[in-house]
């Protein structure tokens, strides 16, 4: 039997950045979703830095990058500190999804 669930959880881009907004969703395999999206369609975004409250007890196992100019994910260096995680958003077009993986 499956089930999934979503629950919406506060983060924070670090960087005033104010063509993206995120969505933040954690689902029951320990994973936190962060959906970026660049609102400034003329525009690429260059990187970002953003931190997110950890939504699992535990150490994070991984970071990982999927955007539609990646075939596969691309991992992304992050550092934590209490309860939140912090990285650097790469460059990037449209959108772009980090997965936070507990």
């Amino acid at each position: 039997m499956f089930a999934a669930g979503t629950v919406f959880v506060a983060g924070e881009v670090m960087a005033g950045v104010d063509e993206t907004i995120f969505i933040l969703a954690a689902h029951n395999h320990q994973k936190a979703i962060a959906h970026f999206v660049n609102f400034d369609r003329d525009n690429d975004l260059d990187p970002f830095p953003a931190s997110i409250k950890k939504q699992f007890p535990g150490p994070i196992k991984s970071v990982a990058l999927l955007s539609p100019a990646a075939n596969d994910p691309v991992p992304v260096d992050f550092k934590e500190s209490g309860d939140k995680v912090s990285f650097t958003v790469p460059a990037m077009g449209l959108y772009s999804m980090l997965v936070i993986a507990q």
